[in-house]
């Protein structure tokens, strides 16, 4: 089966995105354009968010290649988690963008570590339980028979998240690539359909009175409260032609 991707001019991407000390987004953003520059046609430039629930770790990722052969993701998690690797007929690369993964095979005693730079490859038929000690980025690529490796979000989401929803909706974004259905002239989005944002306590002081409703050339405000340190506030931001931005945010604060 002939192959689109090289997991060495991948490496050298990561490297060479990684050199210019970018923050997060950025950091993804500037990876995404440079293979999707690299090869051309054959990339999902635009964000699509989902939640995958595998071997007990859940992460979450966006789909930038899908074929029969050859996957290639962004895939990571803010928060620690781990479990099982699984055991694939294909050959996984994972190349560290951002964060920490240490991993263990049977028999090994100590944990490897991968950071920034680095890469992780699991061999066909290979397992290793895996952890996110803190949070952890990465660009995943897989090749080999891709359909036999939804086995595991599968039967992960039967017996244990039931989280449908992200399973499906993974599923048909799968099926949009091999398709080769791509969004075209489109900002990317940051989510599913909403990004929520927390406004650290004390930072965001509304300038009218309580229970009233603000509406601004970006914000739409449906309710505000005076915010202490005890008080967060939630934002939640949904498509809309509404704005300058095309987009609609209600706030609300809880403590």
């Amino acid at each position: 089966m002939s192959r689109r991707f090289d997991p060495k001019v991948l490496e050298d991407i990561v490297h060479e995105v990684l050199a210019q000390n970018l923050p997060l987004e950025p950091r993804l953003r500037a990876v995404t354009t440079a293979v999707a520059s690299r090869y051309p046609g054959q990339i999902e430039e635009n964000w699509n968010w989902v939640f995958s629930a595998d071997g007990g770790a859940t992460q979450q990722l966006t789909l930038l290649h899908v074929s029969l052969g050859e996957y290639v993701t962004i895939v990571g998690s803010p928060i620690p988690t781990g479990g099982f690797s699984g055991r694939y007929h294909t050959e996984i690369f994972d190349f560290i963008l951002d964060g920490e993964l240490v991993n263990y095979a049977a028999g090994d005693l100590e944990v490897t570590r991968y950071r920034p730079g680095d890469v992780s490859f699991l061999g066909k038929k290979d397992g290793r339980n895996c952890a996110i000690p803190d949070h952890l980025w990465m660009l995943e690529y897989a090749r080999g028979p891709i359909p036999t490796m939804f086995a595991l979000p599968v039967t992960d989401t039967l017996f244990g998240s039931l989280d449908f929803r992200s399973l499906f909706r993974m599923m048909w974004l799968a099926t949009k690539q091999l398709l080769g259905i791509r969004s075209k002239n489109q900002p990317p989005p940051k989510s599913e359909s909403r990004t929520r944002c927390l406004y650290p306590p004390g930072q965001y002081q509304p300038r009218h009175d309580a229970g009233t409703a603000r509406h601004g050339s970006d914000w739409h405000v449906a309710r505000t409260q005076t915010i202490s340190q005890d008080h967060v506030v939630k934002c939640t931001k949904s498509a809309a032609s509404h704005s300058r931005h095309s987009c609609r945010s209600s706030c609300w604060s809880s403590w």
